[in-house]
């Protein structure tokens, strides 16, 4: 852990924070609750920071985890139904229409990329990314090493990058 990492999360934290809690806030309607989301989600960060690439991109990541995440906290608190929760609209300020459709065409993108991975490699990036596992549950399940659950997910983002930067 270099001074350099710390101080750049620093940064990301104060720069990013108060906007990531007024963002949960829309969805959780907890001040308390957005601001675990938001905890949360730097804290992942931090654990993921030797495979992330700070670029703009992480912007919108940041953004996608708090939603995913407020998303999660409302079924655990059951206060939203499935259908709800596909149908919640984005607030205002994250809502014009042609941002909504490069947004669509890249997670289209991102799913066709993910279907292209080795089936392996797939399942482990799926687990990590939509279920929500760590890398130590991934290798349980899947009776392998964390260090093997790391580099499958590694090659999994060198692959989606390789591809959405051209």
């Amino acid at each position: 852990m270099s001074s350099q990492d710390q101080e750049l999360f620093k940064q990301l934290y104060l720069r990013y924070r108060p906007a990531l809690i007024s963002f949960a806030m829309s969805y959780l309607h907890n001040e308390a609750q957005a601001e675990e989301v938001v905890n949360d989600v730097f804290m992942g960060l931090w654990n993921k920071r030797e495979t992330l690439n700070y670029t703009d991109e992480l912007k919108s990541y940041m953004f996608t985890s708090v939603k995913n995440r407020s998303f999660n906290a409302l079924r655990k608190n059951k206060q939203l139904s499935e259908t709800a929760i596909e149908e919640w609209e984005i607030p205002a300020q994250f809502n014009d229409a042609s941002h909504q459709l490069e947004l669509m065409e890249l997670q289209e993108q991102i799913n066709f990329l993910i279907d292209a991975l080795p089936p392996k490699c797939k399942q482990i990036f799926l687990m990590s990314r939509k279920e929500d596992m760590t890398y130590k549950q991934i290798a349980s399940v899947m009776e392998i090493s964390p260090k093997t659950v790391e580099n499958q997910i590694g090659n999994a983002l060198k692959f989606l990058k390789k591809f959405l930067k051209r």
